[in-house]
């Protein structure tokens, strides 16, 4: 068997993509664990290796979503006010079953503090990291389970490297299934990233996701 063909019979983590633009994690981190970096750079979040199988589902939770929904009371998919298990339906629309990688951010500021501020964000506030808040609509174990993938980097960069690596993760996909050729660059993001580098948004129709 090939490489590539033993690369696209495994998970697709943060590991494949970082390589692909030449670039190897600094270290990770369970997702409750402080970053041991105060440097800028990137951060991707992914589900643990045990986690991903054939058929793979987003363990979602209706708690976490009846709760997002009691906050955000302008929330509409669609035009239409939905309930957990409608909004648990169109979330799972952006679930890509091979994939381990579920998000990519970057940040100019020391990393142990941003992903802080993304371990305390809350489903529906604007603040601390509303960038990526669908990963706080998993269910706690899973949650808990994730870990961070990170690596310093120069803040001037960081922002035209996560493009780049959101650009890899968007082939990569196409690489395992050619017929997601047809799709914009905005449905061939990982789950919790909303904005592609180029082109329109992640097309999720949900709407006043903040509480107010």
């Amino acid at each position: 068997m090939s490489p590539l063909e033993v690369e696209a019979q495994s998970p697709l983590d943060a590991a494949q993509v970082l390589a692909r633009v030449g670039l190897k994690p600094g270290g990770r981190s369970l997702w409750g664990e402080t970053l041991p970096c105060k440097k800028p750079g990137l951060y991707l979040v992914q589900l643990p290796l045990d986690a991903v199988v054939l058929g793979n589902e987003p363990q979602l939770s209706l708690d976490a979503l009846a709760d997002w929904l009691a906050r955000a009371s302008q929330l509409r998919v669609d035009g239409m006010r939905p309930t957990p298990e409608q909004l648990a339906a169109r979330l799972a629309r952006f679930w890509w079953p091979e994939s381990r990688l579920l998000y990519t951010g970057c940040t100019t500021r020391p990393l142990a503090s941003r992903v802080s501020d993304y371990r305390r964000h809350v489903l529906g506030r604007d603040a601390p990291h509303r960038g990526g808040q669908w990963l706080k609509a998993l269910r706690p174990k899973v949650l808990a389970s994730l870990e961070v993938v990170w690596l310093e980097s120069q803040a001037a960069v960081a922002g035209d490297l996560e493009d780049d690596l959101l650009d890899e993760f968007a082939d990569l996909l196409v690489e395992r299934d050619p017929s997601r050729a047809r799709l914009a660059l905005g449905e061939l993001l990982p789950f919790a990233n909303i904005r592609p580098s180029k082109g329109a948004d992640k097309p999720h129709g949900i709407t006043g996701v903040s509480e107010g």
